[in-house]
């Protein structure tokens, strides 16, 4: 059965980059679903985000629910936050780009069969 409206959230995994050659760290978020008129509103929102004052964690906030498994140095768990997200945004520069990039991806891919 098809069901023309689509669950409210989604989980996927982004590849966070490293510098260097170390290998990326796997982050698996919950995203928040949008439809395809939301979606170009959103991306346009973030795009101009700076612009309007915002920070990053505040824009990508928009389309995170949630995310699993994040410890802190001590293994410690961190529940998702602004300022989680901020202090992630910070230690991986690459970050933002990364999960902004996984968000659009798993919204308009085509899932493909392994053969």
């Amino acid at each position: 059965m098809f069901k023309l409206n689509p669950a409210p959230t989604f989980k996927a995994t982004v590849d966070v980059s490293q510098p260097g050659d170390a290998p990326s760290l796997q982050l698996e978020v919950v995203f928040r679903h949008r439809g395809r008129a939301e979606l170009v509103a959103l991306m346009d929102d973030i795009a101009n985000s700076k612009q309007a004052g915002k920070t990053d964690a505040e824009a990508l906030g928009q389309i995170i629910e949630t995310w699993v498994d994040v410890v802190d140095a001590d293994g410690a768990a961190v529940p998702y936050s602004s300022a989680a997200l901020d202090r992630l945004l910070d230690a991986y520069p690459a970050a933002g780009a990364d999960i902004l990039r996984a968000y659009w991806m798993e919204l308009t891919k085509a899932k493909q069969k392994n053969s």
